[in-house]
């Protein structure tokens, strides 16, 4: 009689978590993949999840990690019970989720403050616990645990945490996956110093179950690009476990004034059966653009071409205003900083115009001329898009908008100069030189 009984919860376990993979699955090269609503700044209200989840859906995207740094029952009062409405809500999606062929991976980051012994190390234990029991409750059946973004570097302790939880929680629920884990070394540059792993990293490693799967970033926090040797390399940090990819693209919390609006590139043609989950932005209905080509490359990463998807997605989400969408988004592409290099060169094209210009002792007023024609049409693809685009993305766009339109402007008022008779080059030059630098961090 236990026996059938047994055979019976596997096969519940097994029919709640089929949907979650059977519609993306036969469709996409990379069996599990979707977005982690992992960033910094106001989480999405439920209505944009919602919406943002079904384009996801539509695209084949199979997974939804639920992960905003600035909820605080996610990270910074994650012991304590969601509020029953919220909880409703989440439940509410959740179910959505479900019957859209979408996995609802339910996440918290105890990290910051969480203790590993003594009585205060017991009583963490029983909070995540009977945190994790609630959302169980709730009908909440994948779970993950992250450390990411914290001080505290006790990779043994973190590990050890991991599998109490494994023992006592997932294994006591047969119809829970393993879980999902983000090391405090989460990306792999972090993980090595003078080519010697980590103690961090090494603990963290030898001491996690088998079965849970382990998430990083790339060589950095926002590479330039993900490399086949990269994942290999990972894989051999954690050669017990399964590894995943935590892609952050298009999120945009570090410079958040500059929407990231280019397509996921430089991405791995044969990941093999290696998850992705990619990072939005705050703005959901801005994220749509880059997510479509995310789904794309995910649906077949051997044939994935950026341009290609990048043009088929603008013309796709913005119809008659594709061509002006699409001058505006080429020039918000690239995010750079002292340790963020991701997304394709911004406008090319146009930037070896100017290159030419600033470097160039004669055609001045030539080159000039024709950098006037290229921002002059620009500024009129952002004119239109302002006072032509739907009242919900032109929300979302337009504070970067306003800013892109005063820098054109800027721009062509020197411009102008540059191609009157007798200008003072020089001068001028000097402050078009400034002003693009100043373009260019914003």
């Amino acid at each position: 009689m236990k026996y059938t009984r047994l055979i019976s919860v596997l096969l519940l376990g097994t029919a709640l978590l089929a949907p979650a993979y059977t519609k993306a699955a036969d469709r996409a090269a990379v069996i599990q993949h979707g977005i982690v609503e992992g960033f910094y700044g106001t989480p999405w209200t439920m209505s944009q999840r919602q919406n943002l989840l079904e384009f996801c859906a539509k695209h084949d995207m199979n997974t939804y990690i639920y992960a905003p740094k600035d909820d605080p029952y996610h990270r910074e009062h994650w012991r304590d019970s969601y509020p029953a409405a919220t909880l409703s809500q989440l439940t509410k999606l959740k179910k959505q989720l479900h019957k859209a062929g979408m996995e609802f991976i339910f996440a918290i980051s105890p990290g910051n403050d969480l203790s590993f012994d003594g009585m205060k190390g017991y009583s963490d234990r029983r909070a995540m616990l009977h945190k994790l029991e609630e959302l169980y409750s709730a009908g909440f059946r994948s779970f993950a645990i992250f450390f990411d973004d914290i001080t505290d570097h006790s990779g043994a302790q973190q590990a050890e945490f991991i599998s109490f939880i494994t023992s006592e929680f997932i294994e006591k629920h047969p119809d829970c996956p393993p879980l999902l884990v983000v090391p405090t070394e989460y990306y792999l540059k972090d993980m090595k110093q003078d080519e010697q792993i980590k103690t961090y990293t090494r603990e963290f490693s030898a001491g996690l179950p088998e079965a849970v799967t382990v998430l990083f970033t790339g060589q950095d926090v926002c590479p330039d690009g993900l490399k086949q040797e990269d994942l290999e390399e990972f894989s051999q940090l954690y050669p017990r476990q399964k590894i995943g990819v935590w892609w952050n693209y298009p999120v945009n919390d570090y410079m958040r004034q500059r929407p990231a609006l280019g397509p996921v590139d430089k991405l791995p043609s044969q990941p093999g059966n290696v998850p992705f989950f990619f990072n939005p932005m705050e703005y959901p209905q801005l994220s749509c653009l880059t997510l479509a080509t995310a789904a794309e490359y995910c649906r077949n990463p051997a044939a994935y071409d950026s341009e290609a998807a990048w043009k088929n997605a603008i013309k796709e989400q913005y119809g008659l205003l594709a061509p002006e969408m699409r001058l505006f988004a080429e020039e918000h592409q690239r995010f750079e900083n002292d340790w963020a290099h991701i997304g394709r060169q911004d406008s090319p094209e146009l930037k070896k115009l100017y290159q030419e210009l600033f470097s160039s002792n004669e055609n001045t007023q030539s080159l000039a001329s024709e950098l006037l024609n290229e921002e002059e049409k620009r500024l009129k693809a952002a004119q239109k898009l302002k006072s032509k685009l739907p009242g919900k993305l032109l929300k979302e766009l337009k504070p970067a908008l306003l800013s892109y339109i005063d820098d054109k402007e800027a721009c062509i008022r020197l411009l102008k100069k540059l191609t009157a008779p007798n200008a003072h080059s020089i001068q001028i030059m000097l402050e078009l030189k400034e002003l693009r630098q100043e373009m260019t961090q914003r």
